[in-house]
């Protein structure tokens, strides 16, 4: 049995063996997804206190106070920090720059500046 010689592979085509399969379509954004779910959490309930303290705060916000507002929204925890921009105590929300709050989702306010 006489064998031939085998062609010399070029590093490209070596290369090409080791490069990255992905064998089902999808599955990494699959498998975020399921990461970005398992990582919502559930709303916090304040305590008797810090309900108060919200309200504290939103009773002394003005239009234009700089401010820091932690709230709740579709399972994650976000700060906000800006200028107040708009409040509306009838409709139940403020505005900190672009992003609309209401109020039943703040779970804290810290007032770092408030204009004269």
């Amino acid at each position: 049995m006489v064998h031939k010689p085998l062609r010399k592979m070029s590093v490209s085509d070596r290369a090409k063996q080791f490069m990255s399969f992905s064998a089902v379509t999808g599955l990494g954004e699959a498998i975020a997804e399921v990461e970005r779910r398992l990582s919502l959490v559930e709303k916090p309930e304040l305590s008797e206190d810090e309900s108060e303290s919200v309200n504290r705060a939103l009773n002394s916000l003005s239009v234009d106070t700089e401010a820091a507002v932690t709230h709740y929204e579709k399972g994650e925890i976000f700060v906000c920090m800006g200028k107040i921009r708009c409040i509306y105590p009838e409709f139940s929300y403020l505005c900190v720059g672009d992003e609309r709050i209401e109020f039943e989702n703040i779970l804290k306010i810290d007032i770092i500046r408030k204009d004269p």
